[in-house]
């Protein structure tokens, strides 16, 4: 299904390379910042597939029973219905790591004027559960994804949400950037023009709601293709978001 995306030229299912934050959420209350326990029992879990005719993206209910691990040791259940059902509270010192690695990634990606530039917080990320036993699916994240338009020219917005633990409260930021330019592939000329904005990112000891936000635009003809995107990411919890798997028929 994401493959054909790659028609429009638009890279849609971008990876979190970038943090561009506002200390807010979706809507309103308070943003979901220093929750001392993670607790997802009770919410619906989703499959998702793609028409290549209409280039819309549908979900459906997931109505089956799976088993998941969390990558932190921890395991949890889709039952009857399609049900989550998972709590997590603070991570062992096991899975707790550097959050200065976090910072030296946003120094690679382009970033200028990080502060902290060191830290001794330490954190943990829930960005994914895996699916464990025989099923047809390997993952699922919590995610939202829209498009509209055709082979010629779409738009779409891709939000992905992550939880993140922190040992002590802490407040990121940095500058960010644009990066456009065009390149040559057998006769095919590819054409980008991306924004990463700023970063605010202020956590909160325990877990944090984060969720990126991708949106862009592409044209496509015989001879190149064109695109644009925007990058952010904000402490918050969409509502629209919901719990995906990922495998399948989508591919």
């Amino acid at each position: 299904m994401k493959n054909a995306i790659k028609l429009l030229g638009i890279i849609a299912l971008a990876a979190i390379i970038g943090f561009s934050m506002a200390s807010c959420d979706d809507g309103g209350g308070d943003p979901p910042t220093g929750m001392e326990e993670l607790n997802f029992t009770g919410q619906q879990v989703y499959t998702e597939d793609f028409n290549e005719e209409t280039f819309k993206l549908s979900y459906t209910a997931f109505n089956g029973t799976l088993n998941l691990t969390d990558y932190m040791g921890g395991t949890g259940s889709v039952t009857t219905g399609g049900k989550l059902s998972y709590t997590k509270g603070t991570p062992t010192a096991t899975y707790l790591n550097d959050l200065t690695n976090w910072l030296d990634d946003l120094d690679d990606q382009g970033y200028t004027e990080i502060t902290p530039a060191t830290t001794s917080v330490k954190c943990a990320t829930l960005d994914a559960f895996e699916i464990s036993g025989t099923s047809n699916y390997y993952s699922m994240t919590k995610e939202y994804y829209s498009m509209s338009g055709n082979e010629a020219s779409g738009s779409y917005t891709f939000t992905n949400v992550r939880y993140v633990y922190v040992t002590d409260d802490i407040l990121i930021t940095a500058k960010g950037y644009t990066d456009n330019g065009s390149e040559v592939d057998e006769g095919f000329t590819y054409s980008w023009n991306d924004t990463y904005r700023n970063i605010s990112l202020n956590l909160k000891k325990g877990w944090n709601a984060v969720y990126s936000k991708s949106t862009g635009a592409g044209t496509r003809t015989a001879s190149g293709s064109t695109s644009t995107r925007t990058i952010e990411v904000a402490v918050g919890d969409p509502s629209n978001t919901r719990w995906v798997l990922n495998g399948d028929n989508d591919d």
